[in-house]
């Protein structure tokens, strides 16, 4: 383990969402945002963070291409993807329940319960 910050990739098409996420994180993250799902899987594999978190309900590219995508590139990063979302009972939501990322995260959410399980992710 190293004494640099986590780093943190958002990626949400909202700016809002992604600008409240960044405010809760980023006196403990380093953090990084993208806007919207299209080209999300290729920075995240270019970039490797410790920790992604991933808007599921996205036009075009949405959070499930997304991990769909990271599952055939790179398996490897998907426990550190964070899906968040405000819809708990789509469909959508149980197949990401059952891909092996680190978890699915209701909106609206808690800055520290949020911070708390961007760490658990980082494993700090």
């Amino acid at each position: 383990m190293t004494d640099r910050s986590p780093r943190v990739l958002v990626v949400d098409d909202d700016d809002a969402n992604r600008q409240l996420a960044v405010w809760a994180l980023e006196a403990a993250c380093e953090v990084a945002e993208h806007a919207g799902g299209e080209g999300a899987a290729e920075r995240i594999v270019e970039s490797r963070p410790d920790a992604v978190l991933l808007d599921l309900r996205m036009p075009k590219v949405n959070g499930l291409d997304v991990v769909r995508e990271l599952a055939d590139r790179a398996p490897d990063l998907l426990p550190r993807v964070v899906v968040i979302t405000a819809e708990t009972s789509q469909p959508a939501v149980d197949e990401i329940a059952a891909a092996p990322v680190a978890g699915v995260f209701p909106r609206p959410w808690e800055p520290d319960e949020f911070l708390d399980l961007v760490r658990r992710c980082c494993g700090r």
